[in-house]
């Protein structure tokens, strides 16, 4: 015996069969789709990406050698440069002021048929309507204006508001929505040469800010300090005027951050002056004063100014030592508290120079940074903790050098007075009222150099101030690279590619989940049972079961004949051999095909008879006509006729005999073990040539197994698309137990015209012959 039959391997033949057979149906899902798509790509709303290229210059670039050699030395260098002029592209405080420069709260759409598109008004494109003014305008955040033309009267247009309610007003002229007062005016005739009503919606400029901020993109171009600033959306020109204008609000912020340092150093100096100069006022007065209370000529003598010209120079190096420390003591002052962490300092290069104008000027910048990164960036931004972190190692460093310059700058004073201390000795020796004098005039002098000094110092603070240039530099301004979405050929390609898949997926889902036999292919790859051949359905309009007949040409007739040549081969010249023929459950058409084949066999001149041994569900009498009273073989298995009694001719062919079953026993397997069998089957034998026998199906009952000690071979009827094969390997294993006696299958139920690779389905031609 065989071993049994493994499953069988995925048929990519028999798929493709299905697939060839099924193809108006993938053609029908590809036309499916391809209109789908067509839709889509009708009326999606298409998206288009806006570029633009910007250069970010480095602070580093605008310091000295010196400042960058000090910077360097003190460890104050930083790598987050572009990182945070990323982080400020993208702000919701930056992109608010271009929200609010371009009134992109205020949207507007046109209404079609099936979509709503977006408009915006450029140059070259005016709007058909625009919003004048709406008051207040923060209640009418959320609110949407449907305005319409009216037909016949050009300058009115009907207002659909958000409650329902629609009113007729004129452009040019307020009318009132709710407790809202609104105004709305029109470029001409384009509204009405439009036809379409237009949509009018106002949001919260928050809102609309905080969604464009997040839909711009900024890339680093490789190493560089180039980026790359591109926005996706519906309208290509609204898109380009915010890149646009991103850009020069960004170069508007980095000025204002500069000079947001030298207003800081401004008002300090600012304020200086309004103290020497009302010092230098009190001075003046004083000098005044003193010689009219004296009588004093006009101009000192000509010692005194000579006096007073040597010791010029020291008195404005000691006003400018006051300078520095006055200075130092505001930068000390600054530092009171933790929130001085966000506080500019004022820097003036020319009072403090060195290490610390370097951390004063690194200090502010880290300031401005965080600033920035504190409008777009959480708490938890590892830059913002990193800016931190630096202010505060800052803030140290800060404190130590103005420590250390104080203590210089007191030095330095020492040093100075040490020097002036001979002349005020001279001075001492000076007349009383000319030494007196020349005090006065001496703090003149002070204060008029020091007044002066500040002055100049404001100039050209002043003149850095209003000299500022941004530190970016526009390299392309925003195009629009084209349409991205929907992509045309990609979505008709994908179209075509799903409605070919879709189909395919389903016949191969259809396929590797069904377990019934189809086809021949089918039944040889789970058992190596012969195989017969096949039959095909044959319509149901027959108004009779028997397709078999003198002189039949139909294609069904030609199928049993060749099952009646095959069998023949099986039995070879064995006499009177005794045929079972089963199935594996009730349906799978053996009665049809016992029918059929008793005819074929007749018809080819052999005595025929077929047993209708089918004793729980018969149905023979129904291909014969059982006449009235006749007997059958339940009466001859319980002894009520003979053998001869239950023979009965038919009409169909001449040498065609069937034998009924009979009334339904109670227990129809312990009839065919009664013995009885034996007698009737030697019976047949002596007067028919071939015996069929129809019996109950073997994968329900054992009525067919109990017979195999009387036949000559066994008939397994399969139904294509309806028999399991886990029947098949039944009746397999049957086979290799030995409980089936010469087994063959045989494929009822096929479709004529099926492609498995015989002709009709079978193999032979259309030669037809007379019998």
């Amino acid at each position: 015996m065989s071993e049994p039959i493994s499953s069988p391997p995925f048929d990519w033949r028999d798929f493709a069969f299905r697939v060839l057979r099924h193809w108006y149906w993938i053609a029908l899902s590809v036309a499916s789709f391809l209109v789908l798509a067509w839709l889509y790509l009708r009326y999606a709303v298409p998206l288009y990406q806006v570029s633009a290229t910007i250069l970010i210059q480095s602070e580093k670039n605008q310091r000295t050698v010196t400042e960058a050699y000090i910077a360097e030395k003190l460890g104050l260098e930083t790598n987050f440069e572009i990182e945070d002029e990323i982080q400020l592209l993208k702000s919701r405080t930056l992109m608010r002021r271009v929200v609010d420069s371009l009134q992109l709260h205020v949207q507007y759409f046109s209404e079609g048929r099936v979509k709503i598109s977006e408009i915006y008004a450029t140059p070259e494109q005016p709007l058909a309507i625009q919003l004048r003014y709406i008051l207040p305008e923060k209640q009418a955040y959320g609110m949407a204006l449907r305005i319409e033309p009216i037909p016949g009267e050009p300058d009115y247009f009907a207002c659909s508001l958000p409650s329902g309610d629609t009113l007729h007003a004129r452009f040019g002229l307020p009318f009132t929505v709710g407790k809202m007062t609104c105004c709305i005016d029109r470029n001409d005739s384009l509204f009405h040469l439009s036809g379409l009503p237009h949509i009018i919606r106002l949001s919260a400029p928050d809102a609309i800010a905080q969604g464009y901020a997040a839909a711009v993109s900024v890339q680093q171009i490789g190493n560089s300090n180039v980026l790359a600033i591109s926005l996706i959306g519906p309208v290509p020109e609204k898109a380009t005027a915010i890149l646009n204008t991103l850009m020069e609000m960004y170069a508007q912020s980095v000025i204002e951050d500069k000079n947001k340092v030298g207003l800081q150093t401004l008002r300090f100096i600012d304020e200086r002056l309004r103290f020497v100069a009302e010092e230098l006022y009190g001075v003046e007065k004083a000098v005044e004063t003193f010689k009219r209370s004296r009588n004093l000529p006009v101009d000192l003598s000509v010692q005194a100014q000579s006096f007073l010209a040597e010791i010029a120079e020291q008195d404005r190096q000691l006003a400018e030592l006051d300078l520095r420390e006055r200075l130092l003591d505001s930068i000390a002052l600054s530092f009171a508290s933790d929130s001085a962490l966000l506080t500019l300092l004022p820097v003036a290069s020319e009072i403090i120079s060195g290490e610390l104008a370097v951390q004063v000027r690194q200090y502010n910048e880290t300031v401005l940074r965080r600033r920035h990164l504190l409008e777009s960036a959480t708490a938890e931004n590892p830059a913002l903790r990193t800016s931190l972190r630096q202010l505060a190692q800052l803030r140290q460093s800060i404190l130590v050098s103005v420590g250390n310059l104080k203590r210089e700058t007191a030095h330095r004073r020492q040093q100075l007075l040490q020097r002036l201390q001979p002349l005020e000795n001279q001075m001492a020796l000076m007349p009383r009222n000319e030494r007196e004098l020349l005090q006065i005039m001496r703090q003149q002098q002070i204060k008029e150099n020091l007044f002066l000094f500040l002055l100049q110092r404001r100039e050209e603070t002043a003149l850095s101030v209003a000299a500022q240039v941004s530190n970016s530099r526009i390299i392309d301004r925003a195009a629009n690279l084209g349409q991205i979405a929907p992509k045309r050929l990609q979505t008709l390609l994908f179209a075509t590619l799903a409605g070919l898949l879709l189909p395919l997926l389903f016949l191969y889902a259809r396929v590797l989940w069904r377990n019934t036999v189809d086809s021949e292919a089918d039944l040889k790859q789970v058992s190596s049972l012969p195989f017969l051949g096949s039959v095909a359905t044959e319509r149901k309009s027959k108004k009779t079961p028997i397709v078999v007949r003198p002189n039949s040409r139909s294609a069904v007739a030609e199928m049993f004949r060749l099952l009646r040549t095959n069998l023949q081969f099986i039995l070879a010249d064995e006499p009177s051999p005794i045929v079972l023929i089963t199935s594996g459950v009730s349906g799978e058409g053996k009665t049809f095909l016992s029918a059929n084949l008793g005819v074929a066999m007749a018809l080819s001149g052999k005595r025929t008879v077929v047993v209708g041994l089918d004793l729980r569900k018969p149905k023979l009498a129904n291909y014969f006509g059982e006449k009235k009273d006749s007997k059958g073989l339940t009466q001859y298995l319980i002894g009520q006729a003979s053998a001869a009694e239950i023979v009965h001719p038919t009409d169909i062919a001449e040498n065609l005999a069937y034998i009924p079953s009979g009334p339904l026993p109670p227990n129809p397997a312990e009839l065919i073990l009664n013995g009885k069998l034996e007698g009737l089957f030697q019976y047949l034998r002596q007067y028919f040539d071939s015996i069929l026998v129809d019996t109950a199906p073997l994968g329900l009952v054992t009525d067919a197994l109990l017979l195999m000690p009387y036949v000559s071979a066994t008939i397994c009827v399969v139904r294509a698309g309806k028999t399991d094969k886990n029947l098949i390997y039944l009746i397999d294993q049957f086979y290799q137990e030995g409980k089936l006696k010469r087994p063959a299958f045989v494929l009822n139920g096929v479709k004529k015209g099926r492609g498995y690779g015989y002709g009709y389905g079978y193999g032979y031609g259309y030669g037809y012959y007379q019998e």
